[in-house]
């Protein structure tokens, strides 16, 4: 599947209810040539599940879901099955593309597909280049995504970011002991 391809198949029927983008790894895994695990197509301009659900009808196996790891306010997201492939509509409060690529956490997720590739002007450029921080979502869930994202690309992450996110989850967030190990952890790398 394409980007342009998934999005000729949601587009008609999600036009009514706002303007659909992807964005983050699927479009990312295709510019560098991978097969994308998911696919997140964002709904622009804040449609809540039932008008997602009521536009795409039952043409879709699907499922509503929330991700505990990334609870974003305002934010639904219904699963889908699209022709094999595991697709998340999600709703934002966001006008355009580059609005939304903003409110990204790390620069390795600043890709974006509308009409055409978009990347934000700080996305990661391949080659060596490190993980960089780009904004703070949620801090534990940023801290775990960025760790896992130098496993499976093999990027090294700035230290001082991962000093400022465990100084803030320590600071912020009430931790499980493990988590706490987790973090200190962290610290230590």
């Amino acid at each position: 599947m394409t980007c342009e391809s998934l999005l000729a198949k949601l587009r008609p029927k999600l036009e009514s209810v706002g303007h659909c983008v992807i964005a983050g790894g699927a479009v990312r895994d295709l510019t560098i040539h991978r097969k994308p695990k998911d696919w997140d197509v964002f709904v622009l301009g804040q449609p809540n599940s039932s008008a997602m659900l009521s536009a795409i009808g039952d043409l879709y196996e699907f499922e509503e879901s929330s991700d505990s790891s990334d609870p974003s306010p305002g934010h639904s997201t219904l699963s889908i099955d699209l022709e094999g492939e595991k697709v998340q509509l999600i709703s934002s409060p966001c006008n355009t593309l580059m609005e939304l690529l903003d409110t990204f956490d790390w620069n390795i997720c600043l890709f974006g597909f509308d009409t055409g590739l978009v990347l934000h002007e700080k996305c990661w450029k391949g080659g060596g280049a490190d993980l960089k921080l780009h904004t703070v979502t949620y801090p534990l869930s940023t801290l775990r995504r960025g760790f896992r994202f130098c496993d499976r690309y093999n990027l090294l992450m700035d230290k001082e970011d991962i000093r400022r996110l465990c100084s803030y989850v320590m600071a912020n967030i009430i931790l499980q002991e493990e988590e706490v190990a987790e973090i200190e952890e962290f610290e230590l790398t």
